[in-house]
């Protein structure tokens, strides 16, 4: 994990956790990323990877191929910024998972 001008950088898991507390004040993700997740189709939560069930309310969760996108729309929905990094920023990221995010608090 960076440290980034005393804002925490995360990964893919603690920036889905960030997500859904919104806590997220700008997604940053490294050109190409496209990891696979599951999102609760109840409370919309999304997850790092496959799941089953929620964390957060218990209900189905799915599979979803574009993580990115969803994201990116949650912190947009949450006034938050999102961007997307290329060439020598980029690469710095894929060095620490290739996601993060800069918290409000």
């Amino acid at each position: 994990m960076l440290l980034a001008f005393g804002i925490k950088l995360l990964e893919l898991t603690p920036t889905a956790h960030a997500i859904q507390e919104q806590r997220v004040w700008q997604l940053i993700y490294a050109e190409g990323f496209a990891p696979r997740g599951s999102q609760c189709g109840t409370c919309k939560a999304l997850f790092a990877g496959e799941k089953e069930t929620c964390d957060y309310c218990g209900q189905a969760v799915k599979s979803v191929s574009d993580f990115i996108d969803r994201a990116a729309e949650r912190v947009l929905d949450m006034q938050g910024r999102v961007e997307e990094v290329r060439g020598p920023a980029a690469k710095r990221l894929q060095e620490h998972g290739s996601i993060g995010a800069f918290l409000r608090w």
